[in-house]
Parts: C-alpha cells; structure tokens; sequence
C-alpha cells in the first residue's frame, strides 16, 4: 500500500500524519521526512513510529488504507 501512494512526497506526508496519533506524549512534537522515502523505508518508518512513539499499528494501517483510496479517487 506504501507503494500505491505513488510519490516519495506523499509517503512522507503519511508518515508525519502519524505523530499526531502518537500515545506516548510526541502528538505535539513536529516531525519532517527529508529525503527520499521509498516504499521500503516508508514501512521501517511506519513500524518505528508505531514501535517507538506509541501510535496504534492498527490506526496507521486503517490511516494509510484511507490515503489511497483518496489517491485512487483523485485519479
């Protein structure tokens, strides 16, 4: 689904959606993805958002289910 996205862009912008959702107190703290973010380093970062900053893995997954059929509505 990380691939589905389509661009390094919006897998950031996935990504830095998640911190908000974080538990463990970094909901408020901002966050940027620089660089690329390709489907494989896309999916680390989701699991370590979720691992060490306490967002649900279940929410993320619900959450970037949504982002694409966004995309695929859009096209």
């Amino acid at each position: 689904m990380l691939f589905r996205l389509g661009s390094d862009q919006r897998r950031a912008r996935f990504l830095e959606s998640l911190i908000p959702l974080s538990l463990k107190g970094f909901a408020g703290v901002p966050m940027k993805v620089q660089g690329q973010c390709d489907p494989s380093a896309a999916y680390f970062m989701m699991v370590s958002t979720c691992n060490e900053l306490g967002v649900s893995i279940n929410v993320a997954a619900r959450k970037l289910e949504q982002e694409v059929k966004r995309g695929s509505a859009a096209r």
